[in-house]
């Protein structure tokens, strides 16, 4: 799995779980932004939209539980 932490021109930043590295914009779904997770499908990358969604409830969910502790 592989996660966009940022995209800088037209790098887009991916971490790994272990490390970063940098894959050109160009080879990547249009539709990819900051926190889309990606898999290998062949010769090309996609957006792993359910991965995404889930990683992205999971961030929403721990957000609101620090905000509340911090009240």
């Amino acid at each position: 799995m592989l996660i966009v932490d940022r995209i800088e021109n037209s790098i887009a930043v991916v971490e790994d779980g272990d490390s970063f590295f940098n894959i050109p914009i160009s080879e990547l779904p249009p539709e990819t932004r900051e926190g889309s997770v990606l898999v290998r499908d062949g010769d090309r990358y996609v957006i792993d939209a359910e991965a995404t969604s889930l990683r992205s409830s999971s961030i929403k969910s721990r957000f609101e539980r620090l905000k509340k502790k911090s009240s």
